[in-house]
């Protein structure tokens, strides 16, 4: 399985305040800098810590997403510039969903790093995605299964756990997005129907939507306990898997590139201490 990243763009060049930090360690291979904020459209992505030891440079971002559209970050399309080279990293897909907020660290690498006292982080390979688009729905899937795959025009599944007692039913599909656009996969909305006709949503604890672009995949994981309300057996009867609005296609929208300037940031020096 191919593993996520994260995106962005080239155009405005901005800049933003920075904050002070805390004071650079004594260790002269060990580099503060100062921290701040970029506006990446409606995504605020906050510098919360940017340090150097020796040959590694450590980005910790918190991304923050107030609105009611995912965001998809291509992590090998950001990068860091000294002078004329380029530092990049690879860490696959990242989705942003709606009116939530994202941790992440991005770590680039390069010999004497320390030495650097400006460099410039370019904040690309960011698109903002709407969360409408093309339902794509494929055919229910019975359990037992039929068949252990199911197909629609832009994605494709595989199911890699069959596991179905009285009490659980846990299944898994290898997801791939096969389209040119962006896939938005949501397991919440995936339903199971039981023989007396009861409908009954996901309840896998991983049940946040997630977003893949052509070629990558993800498992998606479907998770169903039994509640006092369902009366049927679910490992000696027919079930059925219905996947309504769980697949949608939507295209995404290139976010114009910002640099960040990473400066050095002064040691902050504490006046409470008093002097021996």
């Amino acid at each position: 399985m191919k593993k996520p990243i994260l995106f962005l763009s080239f155009a405005l060049i901005t800049f933003f305040a920075f904050a002070q930090t805390k004071p650079v360690a004594s260790n002269p291979k060990n580099v503060v800098f100062k921290t701040g904020k970029l506006e990446l459209c409606e995504l605020v992505c906050k510098m919360v810590d940017a340090q150097v030891h020796d040959s590694l440079l450590t980005l910790k971002l918190n991304l923050v997403n107030n609105t009611d559209s995912f965001y998809l970050f291509k992590t090998n399309e950001c990068g860091v510039v000294i002078g004329d080279n380029r530092l990049r990293v690879e860490l696959g897909e990242l989705t942003i969903n709606p009116h939530d907020s994202v941790p992440f660290s991005l770590d680039f690498k390069a010999a004497g790093l320390y030495k650097e006292k400006v460099m410039s982080f370019y904040a690309e390979g960011f698109y903002m995605v709407a969360p409408t688009g093309d339902v794509q729905t494929p055919p229910i899937f019975n359990l037992p299964p039929d068949y252990k795959d199911f197909t629609s025009p832009s994605f494709t599944g595989i199911m890699t756990k069959d596991s179905r007692t009285t009490d659980l039913t846990e299944i898994e599909f290898k997801v791939t997005y096969t389209g040119d656009k962006v896939g938005i996969i949501s397991p919440v909305k995936t339903l199971l129907r039981l023989t007396d006709g009861l409908l009954v949503n996901n309840m896998a604890e991983q049940s946040k939507a997630f977003l893949l672009t052509k070629g990558y995949s993800q498992l998606l994981k479907l998770h169903w306990p039994k509640t006092p309300e369902m009366q049927t057996d679910m490992q000696g009867n027919h079930l059925e898997l219905l996947f309504r609005d769980t697949f949608i296609e939507s295209m995404p929208n290139r976010i114009a590139t910002q640099k960040f300037l990473l400066e050095v940031a002064e040691p902050v020096i504490d006046t409470t201490k008093s002097k021996k």
